[in-house]
């Protein structure tokens, strides 16, 4: 949080690139080990080359090789061994005749629970050519393994998907490389990733031995699932054009797809929904479908494409600053019901009156005959909210940071921004045509 505003309400840059995601508002990736030189924090009067911020901003600028190589290496390690255990949670102690069988027992095991955490990571810096082209090369690993509890003592799926064994591996990574064109031209390009990917696989647990029960039931893998994974790959010029005209120029573009491996899953079975009271004997009510809660939509990812140019004349006294930032937002997203839709079975004591739902009411089962005629019946559900979004950011700005006296700096200047959403049909949804702020 940094002046009030949470973290969905600040701007993050990397080497000039704006980071933050205009769909979420987070920001989208962290640096490896070794990158950073420096990390600005700008939480209120900074100039009108800044915006879309109503907290503050966070400025990073990484490392550049230089004319000597320089290299490090890092390792740490926290095993589960080192650790305490974690305490079990009890429910409370009502005295309450209709909580008899909890009061005071476990509500969730936990000393089972273990986690360790391995880090790697490694840079280099250095002259490809001596006073001309340069490279920066950082690269991060943290593989983080635990095994927990996931139900609660009094649940029902203990025995299929009450014990969870993860492994999260984020790999974290930069490239920076320097061009000297000449003395008053310089070229960099970079490419920064940072990939979160998470693997589950769930087996039962008995809590009356306090003991991993069985083989696994179902495991899945989630890339940039719930996290901010982002690849991003710019290019940045930087020219003096006089010996006072400096034009700085941009153009990148950031990518996080959100995939979603289901291993043993059957995009094509519906699910069976069916309580044992409203079964017909004699049926099979086998769920085909291993995965209950709903599933991303294939190939979602988020793409982001910025360009940005900043002119800066210095006049006397005055520095004169103006530019322009554009940004495009394509992102395909949501989650569909697994295998296409639900069958959940339901019985009615009567079935000759009509069943209510929302919005009105269906037939009597009896009228659909077969089993219909004893109450027995049938819905079948669709869910998803898979759909296209697009948003579009720009503005422009114009300062002057006027040196008043050798103690005195007065900075004034304007921004201008503007920015629209559409939805799958390209039809905006959201407009702000223009904002003009001081």
């Amino acid at each position: 949080s940094i002046g009030g505003g949470a973290v969905t309400e600040n701007s993050y840059y990397v080497n000039g690139f704006p980071m933050t995601n205009p769909l979420t508002g987070f920001g989208s990736a962290q640096l490896p080990f070794g990158a950073i030189a420096e990390a600005q924090v700008l939480t209120g009067g900074f100039g009108a080359e800044f915006g879309r911020s109503i907290g503050g901003v966070m400025n990073v600028i990484t490392k550049s090789g230089k004319n000597t190589w320089e290299a490090g290496v890092m390792s740490s390690w926290s095993p589960n061994a080192l650790r305490n255990k974690q305490r079990d949670i009890y429910y409370p102690v009502t005295g309450r005749t209709y909580n008899g069988t909890t009061d005071g027992s476990v509500y969730i095991r936990r000393q089972d629970n273990s986690v360790d955490t391995k880090v790697f990571g490694a840079y280099v810096g250095g002259p490809l050519v001596e006073d001309k082209v340069f490279m920066f090369l950082s690269a991060e690993q943290t593989n983080t393994s635990q095994g927990f509890v996931n139900g609660l003592r009094t649940g029902t799926t203990n025995a299929k998907d009450g014990w969870n064994d993860t492994k999260a591996t984020t790999t974290r990574y930069l490239a920076k490389f320097d061009w000297n064109i000449t003395d008053e031209n310089r070229l960099e390009f970079m490419s920064l990733g940072d990939s979160p990917v998470l693997n589950i696989k769930r087996s039962g647990y008995d809590y009356t031995t306090q003991q991993r029960v069985g083989t696994v039931t179902s495991e899945q893998t989630n890339r940039n699932i719930n996290d901010n994974g982002n690849q991003l790959n710019g290019l940045k010029y930087v020219g003096e054009l006089t010996q006072n005209l400096t034009a700085t120029a941009l153009i990148g573009r950031a990518e996080s797809k959100h995939e979603q491996n289901l291993v043993g899953y059957n995009a094509s079975a519906m699910g069976v929904v069916a309580d044992p009271t409203v079964r017909v004997p004699g049926l099979s009510y086998n769920n085909p479908q291993s995965f209950g809660t709903n599933v991303p939509a294939a190939g979602s990812k988020d793409v982001v494409n910025v360009v940005r140019l900043d002119l800066e004349y210095k006049l006397g006294s005055h520095t004169l600053r103006g530019g322009y930032d554009k940004s495009k937002t394509d992102s395909l997203g949501g989650s569909t019901t697994p295998g296409g839709g639900t069958w959940t079975y339901f019985k009615t004591d009567n079935p000759n009156i009509p069943i209510p739902v929302t919005g009105g009411t269906i037939p009597p089962t009896k009228s659909g005959g077969g089993y219909g005629t004893q109450g027995y019946y049938v819905q079948k559900a669709y869910y998803s909210d898979v759909t296209e979004s697009h948003g579009e950011q720009a503005a422009f700005y114009l300062e002057d940071k006027y040196q008043v006296t050798k103690n005195i700096l007065l900075v004034g200047g304007l921004r201008y921004e503007s920015f629209s959403n559409k939805n799958k049909l390209g039809e905006k949804f959201l407009d702000q045509p223009g904002q003009i702020n001081p």
